[in-house]
């Protein structure tokens, strides 16, 4: 990182699939996959902070002010389905996902 932006990588991008997948399997919705909305932070989260390191580094997927979540929103599944796949879609279109 260079503070021009994020040049996403493949661990970068399987590892934002993996929480993405993650977080549609709990039945909510982002609401807006950018890359604005990732955070990325020094990882791995299993060591203690001090040892931590942009070399191997850990994600999240913050914002989540236009997210939805099945059964809080009143969605039904197949609603949630058909927003999890436009999500997918949207992630891929900015490069966040393979």
């Amino acid at each position: 990182m260079n503070g021009k932006g994020l040049t996403p990588g493949v661990y970068f991008r399987e590892s934002i699939a993996t929480l993405l997948e993650r977080l549609h399997e709990a039945r909510f919705i982002q609401g807006s996959m950018y890359h604005r909305n990732v955070l990325i932070q020094p990882g791995p989260l299993s060591v203690p902070p001090a040892n931590r390191s942009l070399s191997k580094p850990s994600y999240r997927i913050i914002d989540f002010g236009r997210g939805v979540c099945l059964g809080v929103n009143s969605f039904s599944l197949q609603d949630l389905k058909q927003q999890a796949e436009s999500e997918q879609q949207d992630a891929r279109y900015e490069h966040l996902i393979p």
